[in-house]
């Protein structure tokens, strides 16, 4: 009787690439990009401050991500998307702790850079061109996968509500910084540059 050997068939790496890079940005995008805002009263509330005044960092967000893209495009291009993912969610996660203690308006306009440093280096746009690496027939499907992390991720959102009424914010805080950590780091460790 002869022995037939089955071969499992192979995941195409890419599938792996997309999966790790989605839930790297839906776990981003969802705690700061989206998820945010459910943090902005009661910070507001504790310390006096204007709506005005917290609302300004999201416009400094918005600058340093302008501004800092093309250094991003060059590091990825330079060293690939790993490392960026790995230093930004590390980045993230220490910007969360830091405005976990704010103290100051100083202070949290200098946490939401640190977190805007983060999200622009790890979180944005280097999961785009390292899926766009690995697929060339399909890259359109490809990258339309992908971001079904970012659609997705403002499901966050009321998860966030409900750790803020438990927890209370600078709790909260510290939670996603360690879920930051716990999420981010292995899938960035999946991500490789190119075939």
């Amino acid at each position: 009787m002869s022995h037939i050997e089955l071969k499992s068939p192979r995941i195409f790496y890419g599938w792996w690439v997309i999966l790790a890079s989605s839930i790297v940005i839906y776990y981003g995008a969802g705690t700061f990009f989206y998820g945010f805002g459910v943090f902005f009263n009661p910070i507001r509330s504790e310390f006096g401050w204007a709506a005005a005044v917290v609302a300004m960092a999201f416009a400094f967000y918005r600058l340093e991500g302008g501004l800092g893209a093309p250094l991003v495009g060059f590091l990825v291009d330079r060293y690939g998307p790993r490392p960026l993912m790995v230093f930004g969610a590390i980045v993230v996660g220490l910007g969360f702790l830091f405005m976990s203690q704010i103290n100051s308006l100083l202070m949290f306009y200098l946490s939401f850079l640190i977190l805007s440093l983060g999200f622009s280096a790890g979180m944005g746009v280097v999961g785009q061109v390292a899926v766009a690496n690995w697929f060339v027939r399909k890259r359109g499907r490809a990258l339309g996968i992908l971001m079904i992390g970012a659609g997705a991720s403002g499901t966050l959102g009321p998860l966030l509500a409900l750790l803020l009424a438990r927890y209370g914010w600078r709790t909260s805080l510290v939670i996603i910084a360690v879920g930051t950590w716990v999420v981010c780091l292995p899938m960035a460790a999946l991500v490789r540059h190119k075939p």
